[in-house]
């Protein structure tokens, strides 16, 4: 019960700097009436809040009573964690939403304006949600109507945030036997920039006319019946209207009650400067659309050794047991200190891998990463180190990245992300 309650607190906490924020600007703007709808729409989003909160804990908590109190029948509990996990997931979607919300209200929302690879980002967004969709038994369609670059710059990790939003509320909002499309296409370039369009086209309940603007409000729903009907807590479109504006695009939306919505999203990304034409996603394997790749894939690690640096005596246990399943040899280190020290004692070449938590007593772990990355041996520089941690905000990767780690993964884990960047570095 500590953990929940701490849970809850934590986003309270967030939630009311956002508000707060909200509240005093509109007051100070001297608008009573504006003041007067945000008060009503604070007091209708906590209502909502707590109902969104308590419906996942209720999951997590009833479902692991009834495991244990089943604790011989091996379906029986296999069938309650698939339900823990999945209120889970709808918990961690909440926490997100209110953190992102309160950066945003207090203006510390920074954009990352680097390369990365576009074709690879839509073939992760297809894995994802062609699998989610297929759950439900909704056809799931990925369209490209342009020739793309396959290296763009710009925020992957906001653009995911604006898509994964879009989707998430297509696939609610959407009954079994609907359709959900994604479509890319390109509405311009120029030398520095190419300007690029997300159409989100789902067959589900749609929205009234004269709730377009309503529904990109912060703690704002369409109305009443949405909220019962489907849940949520009115801050995911909101978030996706700030993110595209401050990246510096544009969010519309148009919708037929009953007949499906489509959101539409133009963003300008910068172009990779490179001496002669660029990669297109036409030129690799001469085919314009994105492969189907299984979204689970088995991964064999045997062979590998892998130094995991972790200081909570649960996580450590997590972490050793998922990675220990494909095979690899896992040690542990319980702060940056001991790590550093392991790995200055290994034989060069010893450590495959190495994934390391930050927030760590004695020593944090971009303190050990740039003691590791400091040694005079020639592995030292080689040896891939992910972040492993709870800091999941773009300044955080950036601050592992400065501190020479190569990838950032989130706690909690999402461990099919895990092992694809781990066989990215270790079979690469």
């Amino acid at each position: 019960m500590f953990i929940v309650m701490f849970v809850l607190s934590v986003l309270f906490t967030a939630l009311l700097l956002a508000i707060g924020a909200r509240m005093k600007a509109t007051v100070i703007q001297g608008n009573l009436k504006r003041a007067e709808a945000a008060n009503l729409a604070k007091s209708e989003f906590l209502s909502r809040m707590s109902h969104e909160i308590r419906t996942p804990m209720n999951g997590i908590v009833g479902m692991s009573t009834i495991a244990m109190q089943n604790i011989d029948n091996t379906d029986k509990i296999k069938d309650c964690l698939e339900k823990v996990i999945m209120s889970s997931k709808h918990l961690l979607a909440l926490i997100n939403d209110v953190l992102d919300m309160s950066k945003i209200e207090s203006g510390k929302v920074e954009l990352r304006h680097e390369s990365f690879n576009f074709r690879a980002f839509l073939q992760d967004l297809e894995n994802l949600y062609g699998e989610q969709a297929k759950s439900k038994g909704i056809s799931y369609e990925t369209i490209l109507a342009s020739d793309l670059e396959v290296q763009i710059i710009g925020d992957s990790l906001r653009l995911n945030q604006v898509l994964s939003n879009l989707l998430s509320n297509a696939l609610k909002f959407t009954p079994a036997k609907g359709m959900i499309k994604l479509r890319v296409s390109k509405t311009g370039e120029d030398q520095e920039n190419v300007y690029l369009r997300f159409e989100v086209i789902d067959t589900g309940c749609g929205i009234a006319e004269e709730n377009y603007d309503k529904i990109f409000e912060s703690f704002e729903q369409e109305n009443v019946d949405v909220t019962y009907k489907y849940g949520g807590t009115g801050l995911g479109l909101s978030i996706v209207k700030r993110f595209t504006g401050l990246m510096g695009g544009g969010i519309h939306v148009t919708s037929v009650q009953g007949n499906g919505s489509t959101f539409t999203v133009d963003l300008p990304f910068g172009k990779i400067k490179e001496s002669g034409k660029p990669t297109r996603f036409s030129d690799i394997n001469g085919r314009n659309d994105l492969a189907k790749d299984c979204y689970a894939v088995d991964y064999d690690f045997k062979g590998k050794r892998i130094l995991l640096v972790e200081d909570n005596e649960l996580n450590r246990e997590i972490a050793e047991e998922l990675i220990g399943v494909t095979g690899a040899s896992v040690e542990s280190a319980e702060d940056g200190v001991q790590a550093v020290e392991m790995f200055k004692e290994s034989a060069e070449g010893y450590y495959d891998l190495i994934l390391m938590d930050v927030q760590m007593p004695h020593m944090d772990g971009y303190e050990a990463t740039r003691c590791i990355r400091a040694l005079g041996r020639s592995d030292a520089q080689k040896v891939p180190i992910f972040a492993m941690t709870a800091n999941a905000f773009a300044e955080d990767v950036q601050k592992s990245r400065e501190a020479g780690m190569n990838a950032h993964i989130s706690k909690p884990l999402n461990i099919r992300a895990v092992y694809k960047q781990m066989n990215r570095y270790l079979q690469g």
